[in-house]
């Protein structure tokens, strides 16, 4: 299983389509940006393999906001479609200002943790 690396996404998203679920691959590929809190400008593609996020050296995606536990949330495909999943983290997690344990994303999603404000963006094939 190879993991992801964060890398810096500089291109603006497309205006967010709430009717369309995250989909496997179907969608096109996807990424988290983080769009708001000391980690600005990082980000990480939603390919088949979960992805987990927090302050630990651990994650795929790694944080620096204190405000953030260790091991925060986890994004994975259930059934076809991408969700977000608290992992019982401190300061808990809102998807688009709702706290949640679990939800479905969507491109354009919003999922708050901390300080920290991640957003679901396509990522556009050159």
């Amino acid at each position: 299983m190879t993991e992801p690396s964060p890398y810096p996404l500089s291109q603006p998203a497309p205006s967010p389509n709430k009717n369309c679920w995250v989909a496997d691959l179907a969608t096109g590929p996807v990424a988290l940006r983080v769009v708001a809190g000391p980690d600005v400008g990082l980000g990480v593609l939603l390919m088949r393999d979960p992805i987990s996020t927090g302050r630990g050296r651990q994650n795929q995606l790694v944080l620096t906001d204190r405000k953030v536990s260790r091991d925060h949330i986890r994004f994975e495909l259930r059934d076809g479609f991408w969700v977000v999943q608290d992992l019982d983290s401190r300061n808990g997690t809102r998807l688009n200002g709702t706290p949640v344990k679990r939800g479905g994303l969507a491109i354009g999603d919003f999922v708050y943790l901390g300080d920290t404000i991640l957003r679901v963006d396509p990522v556009s094939e050159p």
